[in-house]
């Protein structure tokens, strides 16, 4: 993630506050289901000291928490390749994209639950060279590229007293 021209290594990455960076390779350590995310907020500049450790931005992504109410929601992201229209030599892609949320309280006024799940499926290509050695010519062909990962996100949040809560992401 970068922000105005800068390296992406150089923003600081935060989840409800805390720090999310890999400082190996850069970008996020941990991903938050779409569903799971109440707002984002980005400063780009002249942020105070209390974010720390950026040259370029600070993101930081909010979650959503459980309410006295028990709520949820069910999205469905579908791409297909037979609903699009390319030109030939374009990569076979689909995706499909399921999220589940569900959230509301443990103990009323005092402690809430949410959790978020996200299944993803995506078959894809990617161009690639191929060396054909009769030929001693280089083709271009696709190799298959698929992707199949689910994702949790669960938070608990207690209410100690009117001033303190604690949160278990």
């Amino acid at each position: 993630i970068s922000s105005a021209g800068q390296l992406g290594r150089g923003g600081n990455v935060m989840i409800d506050g805390t720090d999310n960076n890999d400082d190996v390779v850069g970008g996020s350590l941990i991903n938050i289901s779409q569903d799971a995310v109440r707002e984002f907020q980005i400063a780009t500049n002249r942020f105070s000291a209390e974010y720390g450790r950026s040259a370029s931005s600070v993101i930081n992504v909010v979650t959503k928490s459980g309410t006295n109410q028990l709520r949820g929601s069910v999205s469905f992201f579908e791409r297909d390749r037979s609903l699009q229209s390319a030109p030939a030599g374009v990569p076979p892609f689909d995706r499909q994209q399921y999220s589940f949320t569900l959230g509301g309280p443990v103990v009323q006024d005092r402690a809430w639950a949410f959790g978020a799940f996200e299944y993803r499926n995506q078959d894809g290509a990617t161009l690639v060279a191929v060396r054909d050695v009769p030929t001693r010519t280089i083709r271009s062909g696709f190799a298959t590229a698929p992707l199949d990962d689910a994702l949790f996100n669960g938070r608990v949040d207690y209410a100690v007293n009117d001033a303190n809560r604690l949160g278990f992401r």
